[in-house]
């Protein structure tokens, strides 16, 4: 999953070292901060991330009560939740973890705020168990065609910690299409 301009600031460090200098963040060698170190520009580039107030816990719980209630919203022992809006072939195949499926997903916060997509025009491709816990349990369950809303709490989701654009201890939503689940040996791409 891709994240905001935090993230892109760490691919760029990344892509920096794999090229052999700071010239692909800085446009020049000699504009560039002298990093000793991987370590030295990762932390740099965390420093740039800004540091977001967790969710409130009471807030969350409420969100993830209510969600509970709505018709059609049924929950698993774990406590995620999820919603089918439409159903793929009853005989189409679930994966399992190790599996890579191909999928297009949306999520948000729970007051709406977008922070990760598919791009609309190429689904993403992710082995199932490479996830957070709740969007690797919703994908066991689901079968190509399979359209749902999972609402995963931050104990599924990324804890008390949050990551990237999520503040920590926050509910997460998805709009979730499974498209398919991928022969052996496909290769993941990252989305």
């Amino acid at each position: 999953m891709r994240f905001g301009s935090a993230s892109k600031v760490f691919a760029a460090a990344v892509v920096a070292v794999s090229l052999g200098g700071c010239e692909a963040l800085y446009g020049s060698p000699s504009a560039a901060p002298a990093p000793s170190s991987l370590e030295e520009m990762l932390r740099q580039a965390q420093q740039q991330q800004p540091q977001l107030p967790p969710a409130d816990p009471a807030e969350q719980q409420a969100f993830l009560q209510q969600t509970a209630g709505q018709p059609g919203v049924k929950g698993t022992g774990s406590g995620l939740l999820y919603r089918v809006i439409s159903s793929g072939p009853a005989s189409g195949a679930t994966p399992n973890l190790g599996d890579e499926v191909k999928v297009r997903y949306k999520g948000t916060l729970s007051n709406g705020t977008e922070f990760d997509a598919s791009d609309p025009n190429e689904p993403s491709v992710f082995k199932v168990g490479d996830l957070v816990p709740g969007f690797n349990e919703a994908l066991l369950m689901m079968r190509p065609g399979d359209k749902w809303m999972i609402y995963i709490p931050a104990q599924l989701g990324y804890g008390a910690e949050g990551r990237g654009p999520i503040p920590g201890g926050s509910a997460l939503v998805f709009e979730l299409e499974m498209i398919e689940v991928l022969p052996q040996g496909g290769a993941v791409q990252t989305g």
